[in-house]
């Protein structure tokens, strides 16, 4: 905050009341090389520091700020930058400005520059209304009393735009310390706004962070992690409830359309299993809340997680209805279909890309982008209807060509394709594809293998059998997933997992298993829901499968020793 009150010429606090279009420049006029859009931010001047230059500004109800965003239309944006703040009319910041030259302005004369080109932690969020009896006399104490306000404001989106900005512009120990005394000043022993301000400083921090309630405070040091995470600290520490975690997981449900990725991090930690959070997400779900499917896409690791069923149920409805914009924004909804769904949602999921291929062309491309790089083997699904599409999904490379790179990864059978190929040598593979696709209705990416070292128990609960899983595709297999997700075929009929028995809290094997490597590890008959009247003293058979594989089938015996 020192370098930005130090650069201004001008600092003020003012509500943006108009934007409008200026100009469309080229991205080979950038230093980024990428296209942006210049624009214009009429700005109802609400205070500034009275300091160089503000004189002038107080003279004028309105000013115009000229700023440029990132021209998304035409391709413009790249992972590593330009970084560019995009306004919206409502927003109310501190700007930190300087005069614009007269190439910049244009016809808009006089008009203002923020003080370097991209945002970095520039504009700081502020609230209308000033904080009651403080008048700083540094431009640096005016600028930590606007973030101040934003978090004593009454407003959940201006505190969290006030949090976000505490960990993305990685504000001082000492600046945080400052506000955070302000805002204490101002919130006073008011604990519902203490929860909000805790919530919304804990769903900003980056990863890693600590748990809500974690004993070792002290590994969390803001010279590692930013001063974001003492705030966090000392604001939970003005909630005086046994059940802040409750609480604070609550709030982050309720606002969850202001951080969908905030909340679904502090439900990862804090409620892994979602015994806190399921009711509340199951709302959100069958409301059609899209921040909801995101957290639950980011949060369910596991098939029989409890949300798992209303997760898959929102997914369906939304990849179904939802008009969207972008393709990642289906990506939550058709990956849960693809990570956990039954069979008919995989179905149903393919029929809406067939559909919209007839009819709603861009609908059918957002569909499979959202969710060709899906971390399952299910995908092949997918790959199947794109398999023979030969329109181009980028250049000199098509749909049929991508959908085959599909199918080489996830079956780990090579079939030729590189990237660098001519169209007639990837062709050939693409005939291969096809031809293994024929021959394998289901994806096989790994095989279960039972050991009959020993077949005789002397009671059903003692059947216990030693197992290999080969990893036979060009992905890691996540172990617990893959074993916890196997049924037991006992006597033809399949009975699922026991729950008791899942959990990865339960889980003391590998994390994963590589490609073209095995894992052996056992199963007990006990830990799955086979009813005690089939567990009859005599031969029986018995073998595991899940979706994408069965085993071989052993032949065991039950035989009583008192018998």
């Amino acid at each position: 905050m020192d370098d930005i009150a130090d650069k201004a010429e001008v600092l003020l606090v003012g509500e943006i009341v108009e934007i409008s279009a200026v100009e469309k420049i080229d991205a080979d006029k950038t230093r980024w090389n990428t296209p942006l859009l210049r624009l214009a931010a009429k700005i109802r001047v609400l205070r500034a520091f009275k300091g160089s230059g503000a004189h002038a500004i107080q003279q004028e109800k309105q000013i115009v700020l000229v700023y440029e965003v990132a021209d998304w239309e035409r391709g413009g944006g790249v992972s590593d930058g330009p970084f560019f703040r995009e306004f919206a009319v409502g927003d109310v910041f501190a700007f930190p400005l300087r005069r614009a030259t007269d190439e910049e302005a244009g016809k808009r004369q006089p008009a203002w520059r923020l003080i370097d080109e991209e945002d970095n932690g520039l504009v700081i969020p502020a609230q209308k209304e000033q904080l009651q009896d403080v008048r700083e006399t540094t431009g640096v104490g005016f600028l930590q009393s606007e973030l101040a306000s934003a978090f004593a404001s009454r407003n959940y989106g201006t505190i969290f735009k006030a949090a976000d900005y505490l960990s993305r512009a990685h504000v001082s120990t000492k600046a945080t310390q400052a506000v955070f005394n302000l805002v204490e000043a101002t919130v006073k022993e008011d604990q519902d706004q203490w929860l909000e301000i805790a919530t919304a400083a804990y769903c900003a921090l980056p990863i890693p962070r600590p748990r809500i309630i974690v004993a070792e405070r002290a590994k969390w040091d803001a010279v590692r992690f930013g001063g974001g995470v003492n705030f966090f600290f000392q604001s939970l520490d003005r909630v005086h409830s046994e059940k802040c975690v409750e609480q604070l997981i609550a709030v982050a449900i309720k606002y969850s359309d202001f951080h969908e990725w905030g909340t679904g991090v502090t439900i990862g930690l804090n409620d892994p299993r979602h015994v806190i959070s399921a009711p509340l997400l199951r709302k959100k779900l069958e409301a059609g809340d899209s921040s909801a499917l995101f957290i639950a896409h980011y949060t369910i690791k596991e098939k029989d997680d409890p949300l798992t069923p209303d997760a898959i149920k929102a997914a369906r409805n939304f990849a179904e209805k939802a008009k969207v914009k972008f393709a990642y924004s289906l990506t939550p909804a058709t990956e849960l279909i693809l990570m956990f769904g039954e069979d008919k949602d995989i179905e149903h999921l393919v029929g809406l890309m067939e559909t919209a291929k007839k009819s709603d062309h861009q609908r059918y491309t957002m569909l499979w982008r959202s969710c060709i790089y899906a971390s399952t083997p299910r995908v092949i699904f997918v790959a199947r209807l794109l398999i023979d599409d030969t329109d181009l999904a980028q250049p000199n490379w098509r749909i049929c060509d991508k959908a085959t790179m599909l199918v080489q990864s996830e079956s780990g059978v090579d079939f030729g394709l590189k990237y660098k190929q001519t169209t007639d040598e990837r062709d050939v593979a693409i005939k291969k594809a096809k031809v293994w696709l024929a021959k394998n209705p289901l994806p096989a990416p790994y095989e279960i293998v039972l050991h009959g070292e020993r077949v005789v128990f002397d009671k059903a609960e003692s059947v216990s059998i030693q197992i290999t899983i080969r990893n036979l595709g060009m992905r890691k297999l996540i172990a617990p997933d893959l074993y916890w997700g196997v049924s037991v075929i006992w006597d033809g009929k399949e009975y699922k997992r026991d729950p008791k028995h899942t959990g990865r809290w339960k889980w003391n094997g590998p994390g994963e298993v590589s490609p073209k490597t095995a894992w052996r590890t056992g199963f007990s008959l006990s830990e799955y829901l086979v009813p005690a009247e089939v567990l009859t003293a005599e031969p029986h058979t018995v073998a595991l499968k899940d979706a994408f594989a069965e085993s071989n089938t052993l032949t065991v015996f039950i035989e009583p020793k008192n018998r």
